[in-house]
Order: structure tokens, then C-alpha cells, then sequence
């Protein structure tokens, strides 16, 4: 069978030896002989057909590509001419534009001689009606200075007796000033003795806090005595007196100096004296502020005393807590004082104590409010 595909085979032979079994066989292997012609035959024309379809393909895409090119080289023509037509139609603008703007220059420039020529006029004008407002202005002041030089007569006159009148109305005010003077030296005479007055009262009540502060043992008497003290310097009244005295001699020497011809001198001296009576003034409001400050002192002070005294009397013999003996050991007789029972505290111990506690919890607050406001 292999041999018989490929070449053609003798088939006397076979009907011999086999028959029609031989025969049979001679006949199947030429139809599958020619079958396989026909097969191979017709592979060869459709190959025969692609290759022909291929370049059919081929050829009609080069056209396709040559026509596309040509169509792509029309456009790019028609591009070419329309750009050239805008160029041209942008030209002719141009050119319209710029004639457009010589018209307009030359128009302007017309304009401009037009004006020029009106400004010319004008100032011409101008300057003819400023020579007459000059020559008007000339004449109105020649006019005011004559009257202002009639009016500057007049005020002299009437400054001449003004400054009589205020000669006048100084002497008055230097005699109400002497006397307001008077007043003030006998407000600083009486303000003297009421302050020697209060300063013999403060001592004595001075003598009073010590005397309660040996017997308390509290801060309240130093604290009285600190409010004291300050009240009895009198450097601050012994200045006022003394510029008091200097303002008075000051003022009849400027008296004496109240001429035209010493008025330099004289207005010197006012200046002194008016610092001075400033001067004056400052330390009585102060001698005012310090006395009413040491009041509330005073007062704060005289009450810081008062309040133990009261309670030492009223519970001298009362002891105010009892403690076993072993805690205030080797203490316990000073602590008991004046109770002088066994494990008692006395009121002075205790109004001691209270007041040092009270001391402690008002540095603690204080401090407190410091760290906050930081």
C-alpha cells in the first residue's frame, strides 16, 4: 500500500496470485492514488489563488495609499492657498489700518495747531486781565494799608489802655493772692498744731501698744507703732513753712522790681514765685495723703491690738484646749500660761499661735495669686 502512494503499481501480478481479492485491491489503491492527486492539485490552485489575492491586496493597498497621498497633497494645497488668501486679506488690513491712522494724525495734528492757536489767545487774554487785576490789587492794597495803618493807631490806643487795665486787675490779684496767702498761713499754722497735737495723742497711744505688746506678744503694737512713726517726721512741714516764708519775701521784692525798667527781673521773680506756690501746693496735697494713709493705718493697726487685748480679758484664766502632758513637754508651763493648768493653753499662747497661722495662710495665698497672674 506504502508503494502504491507513491508510484503506480503493476497489477497483472496481483489478479493472478489473489483474484478478485487482487483486483479489488489494484482498484482501491488507484481511486485513493487519484484522490490524493486531486487533493494535492487542488492545493496547489488555492495557493496558486492567495498569492494572486495577496498581491491583488497588496496592489490595491499601494493605490489606496497613492490616492491618499494625492488627496492629502490636494488639501494641504487648498491650505496653502487659503493662508496665502488670509495673508493678502491681512496686507490689505494693514495697509487700510495705517491709512486710517495717517488720517487720524493728520487730524490731530490739525487739532493741535487749532488749540494751540486758542491757547495762544487765551493766555493772551489772560495775561491782559491779570495786569488789570494787578493794577486793581495795587490800588486795594495801598487802600488797606492806609486803614490797617489807622486801625494799628487805634489798637495801640486801645492797647495802652488795656495793659492799664490789666496793671489794674494785677495789683487786684496781688491783693487777693496776699490774702489768700493769710489763709494759707493760718490753714498751715492750724495744720501745725493739730499735727503736734496728733503727734503728743500718737505717742501716747504708742506708749499703749508697747505696753500691750509686751503683754500679748503679737505684731500688732509694732504694727501701730510703724503707722506711728512715720506721722511724727515733720521734714515735709517744716519745708512748707519754709517755702511759705521764701514766697512772702519773694513777692515783696517783686514789688519793689514791678517798674518798666526792671521788668526782665520781674518776671523772673513771678516764674520763681509761681514754682514756688506749685512747689507749695504738692506738699500739702502729699502732708493730706500721708496723714489720711497713716489713718487707715492707724486704724488697721489699733485693731490688729484691740481685738487680742479683748480676748486675753475676757479669757485670761480660761484655758482654750487641753493636750495630753507628754506633747508639750519640756513646754508645757509656758503654753499654760496664765491657766497654769496641766496640758492647757493659755489665750496668749493661743492668740500668738492664731495670729502667726492666719500670717503663714495669707503669704501662701499671695503667693498663689503671683503663680497665676504669671
Amino acid at each position: 500500500m506504502s508503494c502504491g502512494l507513491v508510484y503506480p503499481v503493476d497489477c497483472s501480478n496481483l489478479t493472478r496470485c489473489y483474484g478478485d481479492e487482487g483486483a479489488n485491491l489494484v482498484s482501491s489503491e488507484k481511486s485513493a492514488y487519484l484522490g490524493l492527486r486531486l487533493s494535492l492539485t487542488i492545493a496547489h490552485h488555492t495557493a496558486a489563488l492567495l498569492r494572486a489575492a495577496r498581491a491583488q491586496a497588496m496592489v490595491s493597498q499601494e493605490f489606496l495609499q497613492q490616492e491618499q497621498e494625492q488627496e492629502q497633497e490636494q488639501e494641504l494645497e487648498l491650505e496653502l492657498e487659503q493662508q496665502q488668501q488670509q495673508q493678502q486679506q491681512q496686507e490689505q488690513e494693514q495697509e487700510q489700518e495705517q491709512e486710517q491712522e495717517q488720517e487720524q494724525e493728520q487730524e490731530l495734528e490739525q487739532e493741535l495747531e487749532l488749540e494751540q492757536e486758542q491757547e495762544l489767545e487765551q493766555e493772551l487774554e489772560q495775561e491782559r486781565e491779570l495786569e488789570q487785576e494787578l493794577e486793581q490789587e495795587l490800588e486795594q492794597e495801598l487802600e488797606q494799608e492806609l486803614e490797617q495803618e489807622q486801625e494799628q493807631e487805634q489798637e495801640q490806643e486801645q492797647e495802652l489802655e488795656h495793659e492799664q487795665e490789666q496793671e489794674q486787675e494785677q495789683e487786684l490779684e496781688l491783693e487777693q493772692e496776699q490774702e489768700q496767702e493769710l489763709e494759707q498761713e493760718q490753714e498751715l499754722e492750724q495744720e501745725l498744731e493739730h499735727d503736734r497735737r496728733r503727734g503728743r495723742h500718737l505717742a501716747m497711744v504708742a506708749m499703749a501698744a508697747i505696753a500691750m505688746a509686751l503683754v500679748v506678744g503679737s505684731k500688732g503694737a509694732v504694727a501701730v507703732l510703724e503707722a506711728i512713726w512715720p506721722s511724727l517726721k515733720t521734714a515735709k512741714v517744716d519745708e512748707a513753712v519754709e517755702l511759705s516764708e521764701e514766697i512772702k519775701s519773694m513777692k515783696q521784692q517783686h514789688k519793689a522790681l514791678d517798674t518798666p525798667d526792671n521788668f526782665v527781673k520781674a518776671s523772673k521773680m513771678k516764674r520763681q514765685i509761681d514754682q514756688m506756690e506749685m512747689r507749695l501746693k504738692e506738699l500739702k496735697e502729699s502732708l493730706r495723703s500721708v496723714s489720711n494713709s497713716h489713718n487707715r493705718n492707724f486704724v488697721h493697726s489699733l485693731l490688729e491690738v484691740i481685738i487680742p487685748a479683748v480676748l486675753v480679758i475676757m479669757f485670761w484664766a480660761t484655758p482654750m484646749h487641753k493636750l495630753p502632758k507628754d506633747m508639750l513637754w519640756p513646754f508645757a508651763g509656758i503654753f499654760s500660761f496664765p491657766a497654769h493648768e496641766e496640758g492647757a493653753i493659755g489665750i496668749i499662747p493661743w492668740v500668738f499661735m492664731c495670729q502667726r497661722c492666719f500670717d503663714v495662710l495669707v503669704e501662701i495665698a499671695r503667693g498663689i495669686a503671683e503663680l497665676v497672674r504669671r
